[in-house]
């Protein structure tokens, strides 16, 4: 079949190591009606059979355990278009310096060993944790808590005050589409913000987990290979992919929007394997689900991810099927693998299983 003949090339490139980043750009522009099945079936079969890499797949399941924050509540300044305020809403509400020491003293007395700190964003860019500083400060200093947290744009002294208040993790969502941040965003910043923000908080020694967004273009794909070739230039140890889900009215999808497929996102995180082989791969919690969960998560897996937050019972069957070693954590999937051991004292339902791996005393995280 003709497009098989298309696919078979891809691959031929890719177990001969000559797929380029022209073949990258080709590759993403082929149309969703082939016969990616078999395509990534045989990516998968390569990596595990012929390359001998470990069939691992570490599933996150956040919840009680690991709960997202909000330092603004509900409110936000920019009003993104996919967004428009509704991942505020099932965000613990922390709008007030009170409010926000309640919730992390509550999580901490109830066996939480983490949080995701987030919250909305000035008209600027910024999730404003700062206006926080020596709280967090106080906090890290007594309690054996892991912070992973969303910042947006920063400048450099933002970011040494971030990492001298104890943040442990920043989920950084590297966008190189000016079309994105105008007109999704709303925002007035360039890409130039983005790549300084990005080096400020590396400079500041902080550890940085970048997150692509597949189809920030109101689901179109533009300029994640943009991304991938910064990235490339310093291999971050982590890097999580989430990809856009077009908001819908009365059950009606935005029309202004593409739902991505599963082999368009899987695409990229193929593509990403090639040009950032040391680094490690995680589908993140924020992607399109429903009748092409399976899809993606199996694609995702054999296109070279080995991390996914919350992962259907479908693809941990298959899984277990192809036996893979699975390990369960109550965390976010961004959290560095020195503080894995602590997430791993949950099951995948958030019971306590292992109690002896709990941190018990301050956490000495390496950046």
């Amino acid at each position: 079949m003709a497009e098989l003949g298309i696919l078979e090339q891809y691959y031929s490139k890719y177990i001969n190591q000559t797929f380029t980043w022209a073949d990258a750009r080709k590759l993403l522009k082929e149309p969703s009606d082939l016969d990616w099945d078999g395509f990534f079936n045989k990516i998968g079969n390569y990596r595990f059979n012929q390359l001998k890499e470990k069939k691992i797949l570490k599933a996150y399941t956040p919840g009680k355990n690991f709960p997202a924050i909000s330092v603004t509540g509900t409110d936000c300044e920019l009003n993104c278009e996919h967004c428009d305020k509704k991942y505020l809403g099932s965000m613990i509400q922390a709008g007030t310096e009170s409010d926000l020491i309640v919730n992390l003293n509550s999580k901490v007395e109830k066996g939480a060993i983490g949080a995701l700190i987030s919250g909305g964003c000035t008209s600027t860019g910024k999730v404003p944790i700062l206006k926080y500083d020596s709280l967090l400060k106080d906090f890290k200093e007594n309690n054996p808590f892991y912070l992973n947290s969303h910042v947006g744009l920063v400048s450099q002294p933002e970011a040494f005050a971030l990492k001298e208040c104890g943040i442990d993790n920043v989920s950084f969502d590297m966008i190189l589409d000016q079309k994105s941040i105008s007109e999704l965003f709303h925002l007035q910043n360039t890409v130039e913000d983005y790549i300084s923000s990005y080096n400020a908080l590396l400079t500041a020694n902080l550890r940085v987990t970048p997150h692509i967004l597949i189809g920030a273009r109101f689901g179109k794909i533009a300029r994640e290979l943009d991304v991938l070739k910064l990235l490339a230039a310093n291999n971050p140890k982590l890097l999580v992919f989430i990809a856009m889900i077009p908001p819908r009215k009365e059950g009606i999808m935005d029309s202004r929007f593409h739902l991505l497929t599963p082999s368009e996102i899987s695409r990229i995180i193929f593509i990403a394997k090639i040009f950032l082989p040391q680094s490690s791969f995680s589908l993140g919690c924020m992607r399109p689900k429903g009748k092409w969960s399976k899809e993606l998560e199996r694609w995702a897996i054999q296109a070279g991810a080995s991390r996914m937050e919350i992962p259907s019972q479908a693809t941990l069957k298959w899984a277990r099927s192809e036996e893979f070693l699975i390990t369960y954590f109550g965390a976010c999937c961004a959290i560095s693998e020195e503080f894995e051991p602590y997430a791993e004292a949950f099951d995948i339902r958030g019971n306590l299983k292992n109690p002896a791996k709990l941190p018990k005393k301050k956490l000495n995280h390496k950046t």
